[in-house]
């Protein structure tokens, strides 16, 4: 069974890992040509951001602005999708001499390898959530991807939408610092998985996952201890930038029995939803 089946199949949910913003720290972000190299390294998932252009195309690009890895200033969403293949991005400080061009969903899903997932973030403005789901709901039904897809948003009005349309989906709820505390109206909501970042991870969060039947996947972890430290706690998805993950996780597999989640309408397995 791969990891795709026993997410789907509601059944064991071992260890995986994910690229962040769709790389490693050897490779360039949101790229299309980093794939192969991405592979390589181990990863189960490519985390990809999606935001809309001004004109309605979905683009996997990570930041609202531009100014970070290009010469073009301002916000994403303020471009056209032909304005924005003007746009050169580059990181000089971590892969000198190279370029590449911010693709398109649609060339992001051409190109995915068979083997390998996507986990896709829908984000950017807030008044356009339900355009951007509406556009990522069309492609990923027209290249019949959402076996080898999982979707996450800060946006639960974009959960909401993915999961009416496909119940069958593996969507979940980003946890961010910037939201402030977590109340327990969480808990209600109609997702599949929680993908927290790093600085709110606690053992009192990950537990009550656990007895809500929600796997919780940690981003972006870039310290072999803190993983370590956050599988240990139970979380059982690792979305990092580093390139030795894959080894760290498996080796924490390899001295340890999955963990077993059941289905949000049944009641939790108390007695395996744990590390053995």
């Amino acid at each position: 069974m791969n990891i795709f089946e026993a997410i789907h199949g509601g059944e064991t949910h071992r260890l995986w890992i994910g690229g962040h913003r769709g790389h490693t720290s050897a490779v360039r972000e949101n790229t299309t040509a980093n794939f192969a190299e991405v592979l390589g390294m181990g990863v189960d998932y490519i985390e990809i951001d999606v935001q809309l252009t001004a004109d309605g195309v979905p683009v996997v690009f990570h930041d609202t602005g531009l100014s970070r890895l290009s010469d073009a200033s301002g916000s994403l969403a303020d471009y056209t999708w032909d304005a924005l293949q003007a746009v050169t991005l580059r990181d000089e400080y971590a892969h000198p001499g190279e370029t590449a061009k911010i693709p398109s969903l649609e060339m992001v899903l051409q190109a995915a390898p068979n083997d390998i997932g996507l986990l896709i973030e829908l984000k950017g403005d807030a008044l356009r959530q339900e355009q951007l789901a509406e556009a990522v709901l069309r492609l990923v039904e027209q290249y019949d991807f959402g076996g080898r897809a999982m979707f996450m948003s800060l946006d639960y009005y974009s959960v909401m939408l993915l999961h009416a349309a496909h119940p069958e989906w593996w969507v979940g709820y980003c946890v961010f610092g910037s939201v402030g505390d977590i109340d327990d109206s969480i808990w209600r909501y109609n997702i599949d998985f929680l993908a927290v970042e790093e600085n709110m991870v606690t053992n009192r969060l990950v537990t009550q996952a656990r007895e809500h039947g929600l796997p919780t996947y940690v981003w972006s972890v870039n310290d072999n201890e803190k993983m370590l430290q956050y599988m240990e706690m139970g979380a059982v998805g690792i979305i990092s930038d580093w390139t030795d993950t894959r080894a760290v996780v498996d080796a924490f597999n390899a001295a340890h029995s999955g963990v077993e989640y059941a289905g949000r309408d049944e009641a939790p397995a108390q007695d395996t939803a744990r590390l053995q």
